[in-house]
């Protein structure tokens, strides 16, 4: 039986998008050839950035890094080289990976404990082609990647007590939307919130907000799965101090603001106090309601010098 050792380090969890798609596109036998390579090309990218891949679970890959840098460095490898891949192949491929840093019991070729548990969930939230870190990989950073770390607000994921406040790794095509983390770092107001429920599951967004889209499209942030709701719907953006919605869809928005109803088609309207959004002709369908509060008002930026 394995030695089990506690150790601290920065688990990187990384799986395949849609391989059920791939797999009723290419066949058993090209998905299955196809999803491997991806695998190994991810283990070699990571050994090179120092890590070490303990091992592939189907269309997963479970890797750890003494340096939480390195694992960055390595999800953004591994998204650029699946991305190379994705057009030699002819396939839509993408990877979602999530990063979080703390406490575990490392055996031979396995790693448990609550961080990694974390760890696949950031993975399970994020979406195709991108990186969710967590707060506490964020704060073991002696050098973050100047312009490439980015808050996403606070989530709550399933079996963990209370919302959770993570960032998303970005690439250098992003740098003008990013908020940087460094040594001079934001202090985020508790003003200018709004929270979103769906299904259980709620989302804090906050004055940082660049855009966070909702629709039937698995890309969007929040997906809502109903056939009169468009792939891409509508999206909630920060401005002049306020949140907006903003509908481009086919069949128009209903919002709900303190039991007044408005619908929106190709228009926009803020989102005050508390109310609930349905998407396309979803009215009333307690599985497609989007609830929401905002809160706060206007409040400056204030910088501190860690």
């Amino acid at each position: 039986m394995s030695e089990v050792v506690p150790v601290t380090t920065t688990v990187m969890f990384a799986d395949i998008c849609r391989s059920t798609f791939l797999f009723n596109q290419l066949g058993d036998k090209k998905a299955s050839l196809l999803i491997g390579k991806l695998l190994k090309q991810a283990a070699t990218i990571v050994e090179a950035q120092e890590g070490v891949a303990l091992r592939t679970l189907g269309d997963d890959i479970l890797c750890i890094f003494s340096d939480p840098l390195n694992a960055l460095q390595a999800s953004i490898a591994i998204h650029s080289e699946t991305r190379n891949y994705s057009s030699s192949a002819g396939s839509e491929l993408a990877m979602r990976i999530g990063i979080n840093s703390g406490s575990a019991l490392l055996a031979k070729h396995d790693i448990h404990g609550d961080t990694v548990n974390t760890a696949a969930r950031l993975s399970s939230f994020a979406k195709a082609g991108q990186t969710i870190i967590s707060t506490h990989t964020v704060e073991m950073l002696d050098h973050p990647p100047a312009g490439l770390i980015r808050r996403v607000g606070e989530i709550t994921l399933k079996g963990k007590p209370g919302p959770l406040s993570v960032f998303e790794l970005l690439d250098s095509s992003q740098q003008d939307e990013i908020t940087q983390i460094g040594s001079n770092s934001l202090q985020f107001p508790q003003s200018n919130q709004l929270s979103v429920s769906f299904q259980s599951r709620l989302y804090k967004l906050d004055f940082l907000l660049v855009r966070y889209l909702l629709g039937r499209n698995p890309d969007c942030d929040l997906v809502v799965n109903h056939p009169m709701v468009s792939r891409h719907h509508a999206e909630i953006r920060y401005a002049n101090n306020e949140f907006l919605l903003v509908d481009f869809s086919s069949n128009g928005t209903e919002l709900i603001t303190n039991g007044q109803a408005r619908t929106l088609h190709h228009s926009q309207a803020a989102l005050r106090g508390n109310g609930a959004i349905y998407l396309g002709r979803t009215v009333h369908n307690k599985h497609s309601e989007i609830t929401f509060h905002a809160s706060g008002g206007s409040r400056p930026i204030t910088q501190t010098n860690s």
